[in-house]
């Protein structure tokens, strides 16, 4: 219940269109700030501008329509080629540092490092942590995401 209660849009952006884009247009600044919440919310920080430039999108019906197909590839055709390369024995031949916020959904289920290493080649560094944010990390920490990108770029 943790994950369906906090990724609830998930399972409803992939229902068919046009249902949850006319949903979602039909009052595009509640359900942004519904998604997202608001500025005083404890897991992430969206200043009033922040929130009103993101939602002013949930007013285009091109980026609604996008955004909801995106997420209708997610649970699809998205699965179906990961699991053909899986099961194709491909994996990742590059080192990855995973990162999540500290506050998130992926925190809460855990084990994300553990989940890449597993389509990581044996011999690929997995390495990861959690910074001290919620789901959107650039917007919460971005001195902290600069600082891990170039320590992993060294």
């Amino acid at each position: 219940m943790t994950f369906a209660a906090g990724y609830w849009h998930w399972f409803w952006l992939i229902q068919p269109a046009p249902g949850p884009e006319d949903t979602i247009l039909s009052s595009p600044d509640t359900y942004w700030r519904m998604k997202m919440g608001t500025p005083e919310s404890t897991s992430s920080y969206w200043s009033e501008e922040d929130v009103d430039v993101y939602g002013a999108l949930m007013s285009d019906r091109s980026a609604v329509h996008a955004a909801c197909e995106d997420y209708r590839a997610a649970a699809s055709i998205d699965l179906d080629h990961d699991q053909a390369d899986y099961d194709e024995g491909k994996r990742i031949h590059t080192p990855l540092r995973i990162l999540w916020g500290r506050h998130g959904m992926v925190e809460k289920l855990g084990k994300a490092v553990d989940i890449w290493q597993d389509f990581a080649s044996a011999d690929v560094k997995v390495s990861g942590s959690a910074l001290a944010c919620g789901h959107e990390i650039p917007e919460e920490v971005p001195k902290d995401l600069l600082e891990e990108i170039h320590s992993f770029m060294k």
